[in-house]
C-alpha cells in the first residue's frame, strides 16, 4: 500500500508529448527542475475512472464526466479552464504545436498561491467529487504544494459561512508564510468548521487553534500527554474513515490493526474478565478479513489512491483504528493506573455507597429495600457494575449489552407471568 504523500514522494510528472503546458500568471513560475528537489515538486495525482464505484469524478455538479485532472492554477487566456486531461498530467491545454519533447514541469508556489478567493470561486470544476462505500459524497480540491481541501459540504456552498472563510483565510496567511506546513495536509471543511488533518503524523486538530500551534504540538508530539496524542490520533482515524478516497495509508497500518485485533482475540480467550474493545468472535472475523486484505497486497493488489481495493482497505482499517483508539483514552491505556482499572474491571463485586448528605437518606434506602423485598439493592449493583464512572473508570460496553440483554428478558419473562 502506498503511503500518503510526503515530500520525498512528491516527484515531478512526466508531462505528455501530446500536451503542452502554459500559465498566463505572474505568481506562478514554471521551471524544469530533477526529481530530487524536496521544495519543487508537485504532488502526484492518480485519477479515477468511470468503473470505480468509490471515486467518480463529477464536474461542473450534475452531470458527470470521464475523468479529468485539473490545476489548481487559473488556465491562460483563451483557453478553456477544464479539458480532457491525460492521465497524471496537471493541466493540458489543446495545442497542436507541443514542443517535442517537453521537459518536466513543476510549480514553485508562490505566497499568491495560498489565495482564498481561488478556493472558493465558482471554478467548480477544480472540484472533484468522491462517494464514500456507504454512499456519501465529499469533495477535495488540490491547493498547493501537497495541501489539500476536503469539503463535506457541496461547493461553493460553504462561501455563506463566515467563519469558514475566515478560518480559510488565516490557514491560507500561514501556508503561505511556512510552505513546509502543507506537506500531507488536509484542511477539512465541514458543518462546524474547518479542521487540521496531517496525515504522517496521524493528528487531527480544530482550526480554532492556528497553524502554528498544530504544528509546534507535532514537533513535539512525543512529549506530549499520553491521552493528547491519543486524542489527536482518535480525531485522525474518525476522519479518515470518512474520508478513505484520496489517500492511502502506511503500510505499516495493516500491521497495527492485526496485532490489536490478535491481542483482543487473545485476551478474550485467555481471560474471563476481559477488557478488550472486541468480542471473542468479532476479534476473530475482522483479524480474518485483515489478514486477507494483507495476502492481497502482498501478492500484489490494486493499492492505488481511489482504487475499489484501496478505499475499502483504508475505510476498514480506519474503523478499527478508529475504535481501539477511543478505548485505549478512555482505559487509561499506558498510564499509572492501568494495571488497577484493568482488575476491576474483571471484577464484579464493588463496593459502592451512595453519596448519602444526610442519616436519614440511608435510613430510608434500606427500609425501602427491605419493603420491596431486596431488589433495590440487587439492581444498583448490577448498574454500578455497567457504569463504573463514579471510581473513576468508564462504561464497559459489552458489559452495558449483557445488561440490556437481562433487562429484556427480565421483562419478557414478567410479562408471559402475568398473561398466564
Amino acid at each position: 500500500m502506498a503511503e500518503p504523500h510526503s515530500l520525498s514522494q512528491l516527484a515531478p510528472t512526466p508531462f505528455d508529448q501530446s500536451a503542452t503546458r502554459s500559465v498566463n500568471n505572474p505568481e506562478v513560475l514554471l521551471l524544469a527542475t530533477t526529481s530530487t528537489s524536496p521544495f519543487m515538486a508537485y504532488p502526484q495525482i492518480v485519477s479515477s475512472t468511470t468503473s470505480n464505484p468509490y471515486a467518480r469524478v463529477v464536474n461542473r455538479f450534475g452531470d458527470t464526466y470521464p475523468s479529468t485532472v485539473s490545476s489548481a492554477y487559473p488556465a491562460p487566456e483563451g483557453y478553456s479552464s477544464h479539458g480532457s486531461a491525460p492521465r497524471a498530467v496537471p493541466h493540458y491545454v489543446n495545442s497542436s504545436h507541443a514542443p517535442q519533447p517537453s521537459p518536466p514541469i513543476v510549480f514553485i508556489p508562490e505566497p499568491g498561491a495560498w489565495n482564498v478567493a481561488r478556493l472558493i470561486g465558482l471554478r467548480s470544476e477544480e472540484w472533484e467529487r468522491y462517494i464514500h462505500p456507504n454512499g456519501s459524497s465529499y469533495w477535495t480540491y488540490l491547493w498547493s504544494n501537497g495541501t489539500f481541501v476536503v469539503s463535506d459540504i457541496e461547493p461553493p456552498s460553504f462561501v455563506s459561512n463566515l467563519t469558514i472563510l475566515e478560518e480559510l483565510q488565516a490557514v491560507s496567511k500561514d501556508l503561505a508564510s511556512n510552505s513546509l506546513l502543507s506537506t500531507s495536509l488536509d484542511i477539512h471543511i465541514s458543518k462546524h468548521g474547518c479542521s487540521f488533518i496531517q496525515h504522517e503524523h496521524r493528528s487531527g486538530m480544530s482550526a480554532q487553534k492556528n497553524m502554528a500551534q498544530f504544528q509546534a504540538q507535532l514537533l513535539n508530539l512525543q512529549n506530549l500527554p499520553l491521552f493528547e496524542r491519543l486524542q489527536l490520533e482518535a480525531r485522525y482515524w474518525a476522519y479518515l474513515e470518512s474520508h478513505p478516497n484520496h489517500r492511502t495509508l502506511f503500510p505499516s497500518v495493516l500491521d497495527e490493526v492485526s496485532a490489536a485485533l490478535t491481542w483482543c482475540y487473545a485476551d478474550r480467550v485467555l481471560y474471563e474478565g476481559s477488557n478488550a474493545p472486541f468480542e471473542k468472535e468479532n476479534a476473530r472475523e475482522m483479524l480474518d478479513l485483515i489478514q486477507n486484505i494483507s495476502t492481497r497486497e502482498a501478492m500484489g493488489g490494486n493499492n492505488q489512491p481511489g482504487s475499489p481495493a484501496s478505499v475499502l482497505c483504508t475505510w476498514y482499517c480506519s474503523a478499527v483504528m478508529r475504535a481501539i483508539v477511543y478505548d485505549r483514552r478512555y482505559s487509561h491505556y499506558g498510564r499509572r493506573r492501568a494495571a488497577e482499572i484493568r482488575r476491576r474491571a474483571q471484577s464484579e463485586d464493588l463496593a459502592i455507597d451512595l453519596p448519602y448528605k444526610f442519616a436519614i437518606e440511608r435510613v430510608l434506602w434500606y427500609v425501602a429495600g427491605v419493603l420491596a423485598f431486596g431488589s433495590p439493592f440487587g439492581y444498583l449493583k448490577r448498574i454500578h457494575n455497567v457504569d463504573r464512572t463514579v471510581i473513576g473508570d468508564g462504561i464497559n460496553t459489552i458489559r452495558w449489552r449483557a445488561f440490556l440483554k437481562e433487562l429484556c428478558k427480565e421483562w419478557t419473562d414478567s410479562n408471559l407471568l402475568v398473561s398466564i
